[in-house]
């Protein structure tokens, strides 16, 4: 902690290897090297930051950089929005917070072929699917590859919507899943999905 702040008082990079830094305080949870970092102008846009701070279920971080005006459609490496894995985890708080932020409730990452709602559907993240028909997602879209069409392809999720993508897991599914995918149909096909 004390050399970053030596380094930091002495003009280093705070985003050195697009934002490493801040990523790895993130990941883990080191509050006070967060601060030193936000302190010294880190950005919250880099690649990746808001969407570890979601994998982290981070709530009051999340509210900490958006409000410091965090891009809520900010992607990761791989191309993926924090409104996807929000969605993708059932994270509900970290939903709400992105969408009022302005999060794109349709909104594909490069090479990410499925939308939220999508994500959502296909986890089995019953309360999510809810989230995101309130908040009028497109309920017929299909994922149509955008980037990585032969693996999306080879995995057999190419033309799919939200509502056939949880009819396919429900096949597969026994106990509480099968409920939850039985819900996620239900609340699809009650939005209007066809």
């Amino acid at each position: 902690m004390e050399m970053t702040k030596a380094l930091l008082e002495a003009n280093a990079d705070p985003d050195v290897e697009d934002g490493l830094p801040l990523k790895q305080a993130i990941s883990s949870n080191n509050r006070e090297m967060i601060k030193l970092l936000l302190a010294h102008n880190a950005s919250t846009n880099e690649d990746g930051v808001l969407t570890q701070t979601v994998m982290k279920n981070d709530v009051e971080l999340l509210k900490v950089f958006l409000k410091r005006g965090a891009n809520p459609n900010s992607k990761t490496w791989s191309g993926k929005t924090p409104l996807q894995e929000a969605a993708a985890r059932g994270q509900v708080k970290m939903m709400d917070l992105l969408i009022n932020e302005g999060a794109g409730i349709n909104k594909r990452g490069v090479g990410g072929e499925n939308t939220p709602l999508m994500l959502a559907a296909s986890a089995g993240q019953v309360e999510a699917v809810k989230r995101l028909i309130a908040a009028k997602a497109d309920l017929d879209v299909v994922n149509v590859p955008t980037g990585l069409g032969l693996f999306s392809s080879m995995l057999g999720m190419k033309g799919k919507t939200a509502l056939t993508l949880a009819r396919s897991k429900l096949t597969h599914a026994n106990g509480q899943r099968k409920n939850d995918y039985l819900e996620i149909i239900d609340a699809l096909v009650e939005a209007g999905a066809k």
